[in-house]
């Protein structure tokens, strides 16, 4: 039986590497399948985002530079 706990996904089409997000998101929702089968959780949609705060943009990028 094969069962979704994530029922779509969205991403930010206009941003650089636009075309990496969407299987991006996919390999997260596959990393967290078995915490969410435990739980019996279901998310509806799971969606890249940009964030207003300019202090939580690319944390992991500024720490490489």
């Amino acid at each position: 039986m094969l069962q979704t706990f994530v029922t779509s996904f969205t991403h930010l089409k206009d941003r650089p590497h636009a075309d990496r997000a969407l299987p991006m998101l996919q390999r997260v929702a596959t990393l967290v399948k078995p915490i969410m089968r435990k739980h019996g959780w279901v998310l509806p949609l799971l969606s890249e985002f940009f964030p207003d705060s300019p202090n939580l943009v690319g944390l992991s990028e500024r720490r490489t530079r």
